[in-house]
């Protein structure tokens, strides 16, 4: 029972690593060394055309391995140790080296490599979790355009920067020079 929790942990971690891993190994490939043929390079292509939506299925995917890496090991610790909190101390650099850092060191260097052996699982899971990626995908949508329209509110425009600029207060802190450049 234990070894097949640990067994659990270990595959948890190793998936955490490929969703971390594809996010970088995407990002990082250079579309003309895809071959359009396959249908992994067709995933990948995919994925690259609509980089939201692999962001938001690694984040998912993240996750889920976290939480439930987590879970098991508060359980297992709980058993042998008789204390949860023990847990901590070997899950959060197990999956911070081994499910964060060392996956993003190697998609970078071998991003095509790694990202085609790995592609499939992130989209099987893609698939399986796509309610929720698809809700994560609204939300940040309705959150970057509030996040937008507030912004474009708060600017200054064009004629209140001159206005600005030609203060009595504002002339005494900046030069001939730069005023002028902002008057342009």
């Amino acid at each position: 029972m234990i070894l097949t929790l640990i067994v659990c942990i270990i595959i948890l971690t190793l998936l955490e690593a490929i969703f971390d891993g594809a996010e970088i190994g995407i990002l990082s490939l250079n579309p003309e060394h895809i071959d359009s043929r396959s249908k992994i390079s067709s995933i990948i292509s995919k994925y690259l055309e609509d980089p939201q939506r692999l962001l938001s299925a690694a984040l998912v995917g993240t996750n889920v391995s976290l939480v439930i890496s987590s879970y098991i090991g508060a359980y297992l610790s709980e058993k042998i140790f008789y204390n949860s909190f023990i847990s901590i101390i070997f899950l959060w650099p197990m999956a911070v080296i081994f499910g964060q850092i060392l996956p993003k060191i190697l998609y970078r260097h071998y991003p095509l490599f790694l990202t085609r052996k790995t592609i499939l699982v992130v989209y099987v899971f893609n698939v399986v979790f796509y309610p929720i990626i698809v809700l994560m995908f609204y939300l940040s949508n309705v959150l970057q355009k509030s996040f937008t329209s507030k912004l474009k509110q708060s600017a200054l425009s064009r004629d209140e920067i001159k206005m600005i600029v030609k203060s009595k207060y504002f002339k005494r802190n900046i030069s001939d020079l730069e005023a002028e450049m902002i008057d342009q």
